[in-house]
């Protein structure tokens, strides 16, 4: 008896060892994850958009537990809008991104986990947009709507690291406008969706991904 939980004492020392190996030095990883986005509108009722994001990174640790952690990723974001003046009683919008995320991290090397703040600025690309309306009109194509293909902002959070997992919960904000000015050829609906989201109003809300190491 006395054997045996010896050895299972060696073997969860072992475990913890190669853990404590594998926090700390670099790796590349996959993530997952739900995003939950709206944008700071008066004009309209607004409420949140769910979506979800997927992507790869790779973590840096550089010194006093400071970790770079680059990636990409595809991410959806977008809002909903209701009680709007006029025809159209509410709006929904959804905007697809390919991200560049570049995560700087500070966190407590505790043997078998690391938990870690984090700042991340990033920048994207739209490469797709949907925007409808009560009546079902849609407008699915980026240039028609005059989008702004270009995105950037910066996020900031918290995370925790348990063998090869990563959690991270981040809230984000978007800069700059959404829409350039309004294009004559567009629809109705395209028109009040660049109406709404005029004057520097964007994107922004809260994120939480889980990641896995390799």
């Amino acid at each position: 008896m006395k054997k045996i939980f010896a050895s299972l004492l060696a073997v969860l020392a072992l475990g913890l060892g190669m853990q404590a190996q594998q926090i700390g030095t670099a790796r590349f990883g996959v993530d997952v994850g739900f995003t939950s986005s709206a944008a700071n509108i008066t004009d309209f009722k607004v409420s949140n958009v769910s979506g979800f994001h997927a992507g790869v990174y790779y973590q840096i640790p550089l010194v006093s537990g400071l970790s770079l952690q680059p990636g990409i990723q595809y991410q959806m974001k977008g809002a909903n809008l209701g009680t709007a003046t006029g025809d159209v009683k509410w709006l929904d919008t959804v905007v697809s991104y390919i991200e560049v995320p570049v995560q700087v991290q500070y966190g407590l090397d505790l043997m078998y986990l690391r938990p870690y703040a984090f700042a991340e600025p990033f920048i994207g690309i739209a490469v797709g947009t949907k925007s409808s309306t009560a009546a079902n009109n849609e407008v699915t194509d980026p240039g028609k709507a005059a989008l702004n293909r270009l995105e950037y902002g910066v996020g900031i959070g918290l995370g925790l690291e348990v063998w090869r997992f990563q959690l991270a919960f981040k809230y984000f904000w978007n800069f700059g406008n959404l829409y350039d000015s309004k294009s004559q050829s567009v629809s109705d609906v395209a028109g009040a969706v660049q109406t709404a989201y005029t004057e520097g109003k964007n994107f922004n809300g809260f994120s939480i991904t889980l990641g896995f190491f390799f």
